[in-house]
Parts: C-alpha cells; sequence; structure tokens
C-alpha cells in the first residue's frame, strides 16, 4: 500500500487521499475527476509514472508494475517513451 501511495502521490509527501482517495462516508473521490480515456493511455501514463519515480530503472520498475523487463521495454517502445533529457 505504501508503495502504491509513494508513486500516486501528488506531491513530496504521502498524504491520507494519496492511501484512500475516498473521503470517509462518501463514493466520490476528493480530487477532481480526470478526463476519461482508453486502458493502453491509462496503462501507459501508469508506466511513465513509475519509470520517472524510480530514476528510470527498470529493474525497480518491472517489480512495482509485476512485468517482465521484456513486457515493460515493449510497452515503452510502443507508446514513445523516453528518458527525459536524452534524445
Amino acid at each position: 500500500m505504501l508503495t502504491r501511495a509513494a508513486i500516486l502521490a501528488r506531491g513530496e509527501l504521502i498524504v491520507s487521499v494519496d492511501i484512500n482517495p475516498r473521503a470517509p462516508g462518501t463514493t466520490e473521490p476528493n480530487h477532481k475527476e480526470e478526463p476519461l480515456c482508453s486502458l493502453r493511455e491509462l496503462e501507459t501514463g501508469h508506466v511513465a509514472r513509475v519509470l520517472s519515480a524510480t530514476g528510470w530503472h527498470k529493474g525497480k520498475a518491472c517489480e512495482i508494475l509485476g512485468v517482465s523487463r521484456t513486457r515493460l521495454e515493449r510497452r515503452i517502445r510502443e507508446a514513445g517513451l523516453k528518458v527525459p533529457g536524452k534524445a
């Protein structure tokens, strides 16, 4: 749960909304609703966030995502993701 919260945190600190996005007694998330997107776009965004959070350490990213290195590299290639600062 803490790994997930660290990845999904919107700032440098993990706050309660990062652990439980729903306020007690409500069914609505506390944050603004994001626009709807395809599952592929959602997956690509998540992969990009995990890579960013791990400093593009593919081994750590694979552990967090629960995928093989081959699968991760395929998603990176298919999505056209690039290491920031590299051509």
